[in-house]
This record gives C-alpha cells, sequence and structure tokens, in this order.
C-alpha cells in the first residue's frame, strides 16, 4: 500500500498545483483544494465574455499549462519508486499520452495569443481543440485510468485499470476552457457554422461532466454504476456507517463513520452522530440509505473535482442552450405573475433543525434561489417522525406514543426566536406510536395510517395554542383502507395526498371531505402517476404542485404536477438535462386533465448533508375560528 501512496501523493500535490491558479476565488479557499478550480471556471466564462479580458483568459491559460507540464514531468521521474514492473511501465504510457495532449492544448492556446485578431485561427484552434478532448472520453475513460500497487496475501500486485481524477482531470479541463475560449470568439465573430462537429461535441461533454438524476452510487444495476467523469469520480469516495457500542446504552446508540477514497487510498473517520433507541439493549444498526450522505463525504467529493466538474456542466448546459457562454440578461420586469416562496425543515443527523426557503418555488424549470440553512433549534432527533400541521403548528412523535406541539412563527424569516411560549413543549396527545406513518395536510388536519391499512382522520383545533384537552380534537374517523403498503405519504395541502409504495410507484388521490373528516374522494382509488420515485432518499411537498426528491448524494430536484401554465417549456431549466439523461419519474398512468406533469426533475441545489427527516410548511386555516 505504500507503493501505492507514492504515486497519489504527487497526484494529490498535482491537485494543489490546479488550484493554485485560482487565487483569486473567494476567501478561505486553500491551494491544496480543488474548489478553488471551480472560481477558476467562473473567472475564465467571465473573461471570455468580455472581447477586452480575452487575452487575460488566455494568458492565465498558458501560465497554468506551463505548472501542469512541470508536474507531470516530476510524476514521470517518481514513476521508478514503484516497485512492480508493470505500474511503471502502464503509467508512463498513459502519462506520455496524458503529456502529448496537454502539449496539443498548449499549442494550440500559443496559437490564439499570437494571433488574436485572426477568426480563421480561432476555428482552427476550436476544431483541433474539440479532436483533442474527444480523446479524454474514449475507450471507457482510457486516459483517467492507471495501474496501482497494491498488496496482495504480504506481496505487491497491480491493479490494472483504476479511475483517478488527477493527474487528467487538470489537463481536462484546461483543454475545455481552452476551447470554449477559441470557440467563443468564433461565436462573436457570427461563424459558428465553421465549427465541426459542434453541437454533438457540446453535448457529448455535457453529459461526460454531469452527474445523472438517478445515479446512487450506494445502489445495485445501472442507477448505482458510473458512467460519467463525475460519477466515476464520486463512486470512488464513500462513506460507511459504523455502530461504536454494539448494543444500545441511555437509549442511545452512537455510529461513526468510516470514509476511504479510492483514487489516492485515503482513509478518515468522523462525522458521528446518535440514534434513539426504544430501550436499552438492542442491536445497534442503521439502514445506510436512510441517512444520506455526511458532510466529510460531500467534502471530499468536493476536493476531488466534483464541484469544479458541477460548475463546467452549468457552463455547458448555457453553451448547449444559447450558443454563447455569456451569462443571459434576464430583467426584472413584472409579468404579474407572482410565485411563491417554499419552506422545508430539515431535521439533521446531530438533531439540529434546519430552515430552508426555496424563493419563487413554482417558477417553471425549478428555482436555485435559497435562503437558509438556519438552525432553529436543537434536539430534535429524539422524535420518530416530525411534520408541520399547518401555520405555526409543528409536531412530533416520541417514541412512547407521545405527540409533542411546538409553535413556530418564523416561517418566512427563518429566525431562532421565532418559537411560541419560549420554546416549550406541549404534550397534546399519546398512543400516536400505534400508526405506520403519520402526515398532514395542513389547515390542522392529521392522518394516521394503521399497520393494517386504515386511514384515520383527525382535526387539532387547538393548533394554534398547543391545546392537548379532549375537547381540542376532532377524530379519529376512519377515512379510507388499503393504505398499509405505502412507504412514503405526504400532501402538499388543501387533502390532496401523495404515497409512494415500495416498488417507487407514485399515487395520488384527493381527500374532498379532509376538513370535517367524511368519506368523500375525488376518486374511488388512488391514481397511479408516476414511477422510479424509490429512487429518492426522501421527498416533500411544495407551494402550487411543486413536489422535491432529495438524493442521498446531497443533490435535490424540483418537478411539478398540479394545473397546465402557459407554456412552461419556454422557461429556462437551470439545472435539467431534459431527456438527454433519461431522468426518473415520468407519467405512465392517466391523471384527472386538470393536473399534468411539468417537465422532468430539474436539480435545483446539491451538496445537501444528509438528514434524518425533512417536512414542509404547509397552510393553516384561513379565517375565523376553527368550528368543531
Amino acid at each position: 500500500m505504500a507503493d501505492e501512496k507514492k504515486l497519489d501523493e504527487k497526484g494529490l500535490q498535482l491537485l494543489g498545483a490546479v488550484a493554485a491558479f485560482a487565487s483569486g476565488g473567494p476567501p478561505g479557499i486553500t491551494v491544496g483544494s480543488v474548489i478553488a478550480a471551480a472560481a477558476f471556471v467562473v473567472e475564465m466564462v467571465d473573461f471570455m465574455s468580455n472581447d477586452t479580458t480575452v487575452p487575460d483568459a488566455l494568458r492565465r491559460l498558458k501560465e497554468s499549462i506551463e505548472k501542469i507540464a512541470v508536474v507531470i514531468v516530476s510524476i514521470d521521474q517518481r514513476l521508478n519508486e514503484l516497485t512492480h514492473e508493470l505500474a511503471i511501465e502502464s503509467n508512463r504510457q498513459t502519462l506520455a499520452r496524458l503529456n502529448t495532449e496537454l502539449d496539443n492544448i498548449r499549442l494550440q492556446t500559443n496559437r490564439m495569443q499570437d494571433q488574436p485578431g485572426s477568426i480563421d485561427v480561432a476555428v482552427d484552434v476550436a476544431n483541433e481543440l474539440g479532436v483533442v478532448l474527444d480523446r479524454f472520453l474514449r475507450a471507457d475513460f482510457e486516459l483517467w485510468r492507471w495501474v496501482d500497487v497494491v498488496e496482495k496475501n504480504g506481496q505487491p500486485d497491480a491493479e490494472i485499470g483504476r479511475f483517478k481524477n488527477v493527474p487528467t482531470l487538470p489537463v481536462y479541463l484546461l483543454g475545455v476552457m481552452s476551447w470554449l475560449a477559441a470557440r467563443q470568439r468564433v461565436v462573436r465573430a457570427d461563424q459558428a457554422h465553421r465549427l465541426d462537429d459542434d453541437r454533438p461535441r457540446i453535448l457529448r461533454h455535457l453529459v461526460a461532466v454531469s452527474v445523472r438524476p438517478e445515479f446512487d452510487k450506494y445502489r445495485d444495476g445501472d442507477a448505482g454504476r458510473p458512467t460519467t467523469i463525475a460519477e466515476n469520480i464520486k463512486w470512488r469516495i464513500r462513506g460507511t456507517p459504523i455502530a461504536s457500542n454494539k448494543f444500545a446504552e441511555n437509549r442511545s446508540c452512537r455510529f461513526f463513520y468510516e470514509f476511504r477514497n479510492w483514487m489516492n487510498g485515503d482513509l478518515a473517520r468522523g462525522d458521528n452522530f446518535d440514534i434513539v433507541t426504544d430501550e436499552d439493549g438492542v442491536l445497534c444498526t442503521v439502514d445506510p440509505f436512510s441517512l444520506g450522505m455526511p458532510n466529510t463525504e460531500i467534502d471530499w467529493e468536493i476536493q476531488a473535482g466534483v464541484e469544479v466538474l458541477h460548475e463546467l456542466a452549468e457552463v455547458l448546459r448555457r453553451v448547449e442552450a444559447t450558443g454563447s457562454v455569456s451569462r443571459q440578461f434576464i430583467g426584472t420586469f413584472s409579468t404579474g405573475q407572482a410565485f411563491p416562496p417554499g419552506t422545508l425543515y430539515v431535521t439533521a443527523q446531530n438533531g439540529d433543525l434546519h430552515w430552508y426557503r426555496n424563493d419563487q418555488a413554482s417558477r417553471p424549470g425549478g428555482s436555485t434561489s435559497w435562503s437558509g440553512p438556519n438552525v432553529i433549534g436543537t434536539g430534535f432527533h429524539g422524535f420518530t417522525t416530525f411534520f408541520n400541521g399547518g401555520g405555526p403548528a409543528m409536531y412530533g412523535i416520541q417514541r412512547d406514543g407521545t405527540l409533542i406541539w411546538l409553535g413556530y412563527e418564523g416561517r418566512h424569516s427563518g429566525l431562532r426566536d421565532a418559537w411560541l411560549d419560549n420554546a416549550q413543549p406541549k404534550q397534546v396527545g399519546t398512543g400516536w406510536d400505534s400508526f405506520k406513518l403519520v402526515f398532514s395536510t395542513g389547515e390542522f388536519v392529521i392522518y394516521g395510517i394503521t399497520p393494517d391499512g386504515r386511514l384515520l382522520w383527525f382535526r387539532h383545533h387547538g393548533a394554534r395554542v398547543g391545546g392537548g384537552d379532549a375537547g381540542d380534537w376532532s377524530g379519529p374517523n376512519e377515512v379510507g383502507t388499503g393504505w398499509g403498503h405505502f412507504v412514503k405519504v405526504f400532501s402538499p395541502g388543501e387533502g390532496v395526498i401523495y404515497a409512494i409504495d415500495g416498488d417507487g410507484t407514485l399515487f395520488r388521490a384527493v381527500h374532498k371531505g379532509y376538513l370535517v373528516g367524511t368519506v368523500e374522494w375525488e376518486q374511488d382509488v388512488a391514481q397511479q402517476i408516476a414511477v422510479g420515485w424509490n429512487g429518492f432518499f426522501d421527498v416533500a411537498p411544495g407551494p402550487d404542485g411543486v413536489i422535491y426528491g432529495f438524493g442521498r448524494d446531497g443533490r435535490l430536484f424540483h418537478t411539478r404536477f398540479g394545473p397546465p401554465r402557459p407554456d412552461p417549456s419556454s422557461a429556462p431549466l437551470p439545472g435539467s438535462l431534459g431527456s438527454l439523461l433519461n431522468p426518473g419519474p415520468t407519467t405512465v398512468f392517466g391523471a384527472p386533465p386538470a393536473v399534468v406533469w411539468e417537465g422532468p426533475p430539474v436539480e435545483i441545489a446539491h451538496n445537501m448533508p444528509g438528514f434524518i427527516s425533512v417536512c414542509a410548511q404547509l397552510d393553516e386555516t384561513s379565517g375565523g375560528p376553527i368550528v368543531h
């Protein structure tokens, strides 16, 4: 293992050298962190968007290429330190090919810098660099695969074809930026028709640097098999939860993560968390799929280049849509249509309650504008279920079945001091541990699903103040049966209920009698409207038909199922690859004509740490007291 580390250490130094040329990045970025390269991409795009600063972009690219060339020579000199002949020769051949491509990039960049006014040269450079870049994607990313020396049965052995982010990623990144610089000059001269294989090439590299919506490195089958550069990097960085104590003590199981980067051999432990148990002495186990991604795993992915590839995907997506790297001006002219925000409450692994607000949440194509996370409370990991019942009414179910009420009026502000009654919890019910699932449709209406599949309706008339007397409740009323096979049920309000079964099939039902607890439904049975929803780690509703899907790797997706709107397809899709990557949930069965799917899932956030649960802010009863 030591021999394997020798090559990797230099690779990490190379990564630092690449990051160093982005010294103008945000404060706090270290030289050894590849996140600085993401700042470099943003800076280069800004340079390319202005004719007067294009020379600055070319100069920075040339400086960066020279730095990488020096480090590659150093790597070549150290290859003899490996003890396995196959590793030495194979890696030297790969390194020589990579150095050839770097020389090609250097040559073409110098040509463009030497003749800045020649469009003919810019066309030729863009076409030549496009061919160079395509070689980085061939033969299952052959230029990214290296031979490691590992220990097997006490003897050094060669592991062939291991994907590594460095030293290839920095060379590829500079090649893409040089190609985009030349291409941008051609586009600004209105000569885009002279670019060879232009749109297919853009799409090829867009796919290569992206992560499919359905990709999950921890799953089996196609969804867990890496097919892009970004996915290969993510796939090789893993976090495994391990119990610190075999059996629960003080009604708690303590866990930590063991992290491993299979590209450089790094190993670490951290991100401790506790899970509350019903009693002492139970075996400490946890389902990894219920945890999401820990902070350290996200940080390692960022350092390995996932963030810079995400930034590059945004640039290529813009080039594919508009033809140019320049950001389009989006005016602030009023259209007369307002899109309400969506507020989410997320219980983190350590029990902190986080507030998020997605501004203009129902905007066609999704909104990437976020406020938060704000920590508004602590100690929430003791609840088995936590949800908003409408307005200020927050509910948590303890393991003994006690239903706790907390009042919070900071839905818009996310302030920690917006709790009512000094954040004092109030007991408003017992026996709620008898339900398999509990959820709300807002307006202080709460549903419980029993293990035998009965759907019971309750309404908490004391929801505004936390009243817990018998007269503060209506119900339970049995309003449905056959709900026992669902694994996730949620509601955006007004009696609309979504339910996901174990196969990932999404159903929709509308309870017309939700305000009074009568057995009155829009249709006799729930309508099957989509498949593939078991690919999400968790799901929550948003306003105006929005549904949020949380990926286990920290990505957050937006989709909408609601009344049709005028030409939503004309709106920008900030994180969508459309049908290009064959994204997940799609309509497969008919639904009432008043509601339709509005496009594929769109990525609107990423790098969101794993959490215990998420719930949405729902509406409270409008006007007057509740009559019961």
